[in-house]
């Protein structure tokens, strides 16, 4: 729709202008003509005044009626006449010529202010398309619940589309999906001297059903050098990380 409409415009604009220079061809054409009429009226301006002059010495010696001598002067006020009408025509023709030429300039001023007009609307479309998009991306990433690692869902807390989370809620439990699971343990004091980095372990989770959770298996990777206090119950431990 804008492209045709654009193109509907353009076309209009330039028949426009081609009308106008149409018209001022014929005007240069009206223009050479009234200058080329001009030119044998002063020729035969010339001649006449040459003929009037013979005619003044004959008449001196009557030797010429005085009516050719009126002739001569009617012909001289035709020519003179005819001299003011072509100059006349001239100044009108190039006045029209003028006009035209400022309707082509002004034609092209309209259509270069339209074409920053619509430019400038243009731009300003765009940023409020732009402004839009970023909006909607915002919505759509808040609308999108993404879990820190990748990993299998269990424990689905949620279970409506579209509902309301409340701040602070569990929405689901992940299990990381990873070739290197890696546990923090404590182990006491009376046993540290049977641990070491790189040697193999065993663990099980207590926290879950021992019927269902399997034990894992595992490798010391680092034990600490120095022991650390447990706050809430004062005791001192060391700290081990496991990798799975």
């Amino acid at each position: 729709g804008e492209t045709r409409l654009f193109e509907a415009n353009r076309r209009m604009v330039a028949n426009q202008k081609e009308q106008l220079r149409l018209q001022i061809v014929q005007l240069d054409e009206q223009v050479r003509g009234f200058k080329a009429q001009s030119r044998s009226n002063d020729s035969e301006a010339e001649i006449v005044e040459q003929e009037l002059a013979k005619t003044e010495k004959l008449l001196a010696s009557q030797l010429v009626p005085i009516s050719q001598k009126r002739d001569l002067l009617r012909q001289r006020a035709r020519i003179e006449g005819s001299r003011g009408e072509l100059i006349a025509k001239v100044a009108e023709a190039e006045g029209e010529i003028s006009e035209l030429n400022m309707k082509l300039i002004s034609i092209d001023q309209t259509t270069r202010k339209e074409a920053q007009t619509e430019i400038v609307n243009l731009l300003a479309k765009i940023a409020e398309l732009n402004e839009r998009e970023i909006a909607a991306r915002d919505r759509l990433t808040r609308m999108e619940v993404r879990a820190p690692v990748d990993g299998f869902v269990y424990d689905l807390q949620v279970h409506t589309i579209g509902g309301i989370i409340a701040p602070g809620a569990t929405v689901m439990s992940v299990v990381p999906k990873s070739e290197h699971l890696s546990v923090e343990v404590r182990i006491p004091p009376v046993d540290i001297d049977r641990v070491s980095p790189g040697q193999p372990a065993r663990m099980r989770f207590t926290a879950f059903n021992q019927r269902t959770t399997p034990e894992l298996h595992g490798t010391v990777d680092v034990v600490a050098a120095a022991t650390t206090l447990d706050r809430a119950t004062g005791q001192p431990y060391y700290l081990a990380s496991l990798s799975l």
